[in-house]
């Protein structure tokens, strides 16, 4: 049986997305004829109490949180200090430590056919701990980046050009860069955004063994109903946190051209919206004029109730920043197709979400044309109207986003490397 090593930052699914991927990848993975250990490191503002929700076949190793660490994450002076002066990520620089001290022993004992390391966001304490054991120990390595990292990977709007640290952005940089170099594959969840990591490297797909590890959605064995939706009514829901450059202005402006020019066909729409809102969005929502077509929950709700919601929804909408190009895989899109959907992507043409479900699917567009928002609403609310068929989603892409696949794809990686 083939042994596979997964380091991860968080599996705590009610806490972050990563939480959830990692969990799903887990649990994937336990399906197949793998002997699986998974050492993880939950940072403190993730803790959890059980673990009950990762498949009894993984073997867990967690390393724990002690008073050293929650003394550092809350003296954010000295985190400033450390960065700006000496360049240094105090927090990464402790987590990838104490990664290095667990993974060192089971690495020299162990003989993994493969080590698949997972971070969370732009933290790299899993990538950056496994390099540096890279140089002593001999091992297979695979890394998967979730996002963008450093934060100059990011594009805009979500890194605006000013770098607060020039000091630490450069080590960073350069991190990123070994670490690429210096993997015996890569992955992300997106093929745009694992582009983006080689070409920031300086490297051709031909350099570099290149995976495909989308996020993927494992049946649950149980999704908690009824929700809070109103059954009577055609509910077109946005889940999830609705982040800064995430903008939904010109739906809710479409929302209301709809609403004034179809009073009778709108007394059914509700527009929901759960999951954290930034600030900058409230206004938009305080102000809309039907209230009665619009609900919003701000605040994130346990991942069994929000596939609750999910499973009840009319349409599910993806709104990503309104941009040139969004390399990103939505984790809930995955959830989207698993559950068979009606997927209502508001992206930009050159995102991962588009690649994904096809140049022909019918329901997306750009978040900020309005009118064509308008017209996608209205053609939504006749085709429910008359009782007509959405289309199921494509077999080819549900299994793109299941444990079938994982299972496949690791196969894959362990023959090649």
């Amino acid at each position: 049986m083939k042994k596979i090593l997964v380091i991860a930052e968080c599996i705590n699914k009610n806490k972050t997305s990563q939480g959830i991927g990692t969990t799903s990848f887990l649990n994937a993975l336990a399906q197949g004829p793998f002997e699986i250990d998974c050492v993880y490191l939950q940072q403190i503002q993730h803790e959890l109490t059980g673990t009950s929700h990762i498949n009894q076949k993984v073997n867990l190793v967690k390393i724990n949180n002690t008073f050293v660490d929650r003394l550092i994450y809350k003296l954010k002076p000295i985190k400033r200090w450390y960065a700006k002066y000496l360049g240094i990520n105090l927090l990464r620089a402790r987590r990838a430590a104490k990664f290095k001290k667990v993974l060192r022993p089971l690495l020299l004992k162990k003989k993994y056919d493969v080590v698949f390391v997972r971070t969370i966001a732009g933290s790299i304490a899993s990538h950056t701990a496994v390099l540096s054991l890279s140089k002593h120990i001999d091992f297979k390595w695979v890394v998967n980046f979730n996002d963008p990292a450093p934060a100059t990977l990011m594009p805009y709007p979500y890194f605006n050009g000013i770098i607060d640290y020039p000091k630490q952005m450069a080590k960073d940089e350069a991190t990123v860069r070994e670490i690429v170099r210096s993997c015996h594959g890569i992955t992300s969840p997106s093929v745009i955004l694992t582009q983006r990591f080689l070409d920031f490297t300086g490297l051709q797909a031909d350099d570099k063994k290149v995976y495909r590890f989308p996020h993927i959605f494992v049946q649950p064995e149980h999704i908690q109903t009824p929700s809070f939706l109103d059954k009577s009514k055609f509910n077109i829901v946005h889940p999830g946190s609705l982040l800064g450059p995430r903008n939904p202005e010109f739906l809710l402006k479409a929302l209301k051209e709809f609403i004034e020019l179809n009073p009778k066909d709108s007394e059914r729409i509700k527009l929901t919206f759960f999951g954290k809102i930034h600030n900058a969005h409230k206004p938009l929502f305080e102000t809309f004029p039907y209230q009665n077509n619009l609900e919003v929950r701000d605040k994130r709700i346990p991942h069994e109730e929000a596939l609750g919601v999910l499973e009840e929804s009319d349409v599910l909408i993806i709104l990503e920043a309104i941009a040139d190009e969004s390399p990103f895989m939505p984790g809930k899109l995955a959830e989207f197709i698993g559950l068979n959907k009606i997927i209502w992507a508001l992206s930009p043409e050159k995102s991962e979400t588009r690649r994904i479900l096809g140049k022909n699917y019918e329901w997306q567009c750009k978040a900020d044309d309005q009118k064509m928002i308008f017209n996608q609403l209205n053609a939504l609310v006749k085709k429910e109207k008359n009782n007509k068929d959405f289309g199921a989603i494509d077999q080819d892409l549900k299994k793109y986003v299941s444990p079938e696949h994982v299972v496949e794809e690791m196969h894959r990686v362990i023959n090649e490397l």
